[in-house]
């Protein structure tokens, strides 16, 4: 009975705040004035059906009608939440009234310069860049970084792209070389932090680390094949067989170390192993395609015109024997469980 009177008192007093007579109240939930007044003595409860219009007639929660008081805690949060989107949208408004008075401002002081092409296109880019960084990140409900750093990548592109066509140099190919220089600089520095905390349900996500070192390795080949393309001279496939060489080493070593099961000293001498073939084989492989045979040459009298990269190798190849045979003597006196 109490809790019949304490919901009656509760319902009365918000219906009172909000200015509203026991009929207009029945009306809205299209029920008998009698109802109401029943509800507000304590005589009776609101039928199940009629909690949620009951709830939105007096403004009121759900959480709030069963306890019969207002949960500050709730209307605070919601109120916060309320005036966020507000400062947001505000926010929005205020940056796009910018970026329109920039656009407008630069493209009428071109037109009346002779200029407004140029000028107007690269200020479009420094909106489109300002927005990545600025809006974006309000805009972005999850996933904001990777949103972010999308946002504020394409927009580089862009300025690059917008640089290329409305500034023409006596360079026509250096796009070709900014394009994958800046993906290259970007990407080798978030994609990992991106990748680290994203939550994806994609195959690759199983194998982080060596989807950043394929997504680098292609950036940095791209790189070699435009240079060589564009500006190369002489043998284009030297530099292009080095760099693929740099990356084999470094293909190889990751390998080992991230998914070998040996133990360390065996990873160890395996990638003293494969440090040791590139030093024997990649300058060979060079002389070879410039023509002059596939040769390893060891530099026995230390010369210093001479290549000491072959002995170099020599002595990686020594030590990786040398430590791989030393685990084996390890492990075979160990004793067997």
């Amino acid at each position: 009975m109490e809790e019949k009177k304490s919901l009656g008192k509760y319902i009365q007093n918000k219906r009172k705040n909000l200015g509203m007579t026991q009929k207009e109240l029945a009306a809205q939930l299209f029920v008998s004035e009698s109802a109401v007044s029943k509800w507000e003595r304590g005589l009776s409860y609101p039928d199940m059906t009629l909690v949620s219009p009951l709830c939105e007639a007096l403004h009121i929660s759900e959480h709030e009608l069963f306890t019969a008081s207002d949960d500050w805690r709730q209307r605070q949060i919601e109120e916060q939440a309320r005036r966020y989107k507000r400062n947001k949208t505000i926010w929005l408004c205020v940056t796009c009234i910018i970026y329109a008075a920039m656009l407008f401002g630069t493209l009428t002081w071109g037109i009346t310069t002779g200029n407004g092409l140029t000028t107007f296109a690269y200020t479009f880019g420094a909106c489109a860049l300002l927005f990545s960084l600025i809006d974006v990140p309000m805009l972005a409900e999850n996933d904001k970084g990777v949103k972010c750093f999308a946002a504020s990548f394409a927009s580089l592109l862009l300025l690059e792209i917008i640089a290329r066509i409305v500034s023409p140099t006596n360079d026509p190919h250096w796009l070709w070389m900014a394009l994958p220089g800046t993906a290259l600089g970007l990407l080798s520095v978030f994609l990992p932090i991106i990748l680290a905390y994203a939550d994806w349900d994609f195959p690759f996500m199983r194998h982080k680390a060596a989807f950043c070192l394929g997504v680098d390795s292609a950036l940095i080949g791209l790189l070699v094949i435009f240079g060589q393309f564009f500006y190369g001279d002489g043998h284009p496939a030297v530099p292009i067989a080095s760099t693929a060489s740099m990356l084999a080493l470094i293909w190889g070593v990751f390998i080992v170390a991230h998914y070998t099961c040996w133990p360390v000293p065996f990873k160890i001498s395996a990638g003293l192993t494969i440090g040791a073939a590139f030093c024997l084989f990649t300058n060979a492989l060079i002389e070879a395609l410039e023509g002059y045979g596939f040769r390893v040459v060891f530099n026995a009298n230390r010369s210093n015109s001479g290549n000491i990269a072959p002995d170099i190798g020599l002595i990686l190849l020594a030590a990786a024997a040398v430590l791989a045979i030393i685990q084996v003597i390890i492990l075979k006196r160990r004793p067997r469980p």
